[in-house]
């Protein structure tokens, strides 16, 4: 799209992060959001498939499981992602090749 255009799935966003081809998104409630490329993640049923690529993508916000933790932040790398909660745990997601999620593969 040419110009902004509001993502009416999400409100009262917080913070946001932008990976090579994902998107992270914090609500002011602690849930977590992703979408674009989740190659890397664990398959689920709003997925879409890119022949050409070989990727596997989300379209639409989906909401990250932290348990029952509240995500206040969240960064994201090439292909990775981190999700800092209310308690302090850190949680690790996507690639881990190069050990970028901070534990052993």
């Amino acid at each position: 799209r040419g110009r902004p255009t509001r993502i009416e799935a999400l409100s009262e966003v917080v913070h946001v992060a932008c990976g090579y081809d994902f998107v992270l998104a914090a609500t002011n409630v602690g849930v977590a959001y992703y979408w674009g490329n989740t190659s890397d993640l664990p398959s689920h049923e709003n997925e879409e498939f890119d022949d050409v690529r070989n990727e596997r993508y989300t379209r639409t916000p989906t909401r990250a499981d932290a348990g029952n933790r509240r995500v206040v932040s969240a960064c994201a790398g090439f292909t990775a992602s981190l999700l800092l909660c209310d308690d302090g745990r850190l949680l690790g997601c996507g690639d881990n090749r190069q050990g970028e999620l901070g534990f052993p593969q």
